[in-house]
């Protein structure tokens, strides 16, 4: 993992094999984790890290058994964060989030975007300039 710089909010870059981290992306509204949220999620995912990330899987051979309606299904799941914590809203929304858990004593925080190339420049011009502010990037 690279740590952008050596502040209390450090954001780290992971492969595409990360899971587990926090979610993020674009939404009309904030979502809130549940099953039917995963689905909008999933319905706005990148399609083209999904792939990779299947792909990537089934070459080691992890789909080698499953019957197709079950892959669909990890697919969807994937599309849709694996469960993470959603934090989704406006730049305002996501760094309040973002500073009441680093206030809670977490430090470090792997990030996911649905759409890495259209949302992590929102994030990178909308939410890293306020928790710049809040003095803790």
């Amino acid at each position: 993992m690279r740590y952008f710089d050596r502040h209390g909010l450090k954001l780290g870059l992971f492969g595409l094999n990360c899971s587990g981290g926090l979610s993020g992306t674009l939404a009309p509204r904030a979502l809130g984790g549940a099953w039917e949220e995963n689905l909008i999620a999933a319905k706005i995912a990148d399609e083209g890290a999904v792939d990779a990330l299947v792909a990537r899987r089934a070459r080691r051979g992890r789909f080698d058994d499953l019957p197709e309606e079950m892959k669909r299904n990890l697919r969807q799941r994937a599309g849709g964060g694996n469960g993470a914590y959603p934090i989704v809203g406006s730049p305002d929304t996501v760094a309040a989030k973002l500073l009441t858990l680093h206030g809670a004593g977490i430090d470090a925080f792997a990030m996911r975007f649905a759409n890495y190339v259209e949302h992590f420049p929102y994030f990178r011009d909308g939410v890293l300039p306020r928790l710049e502010r809040a003095g803790v990037r």
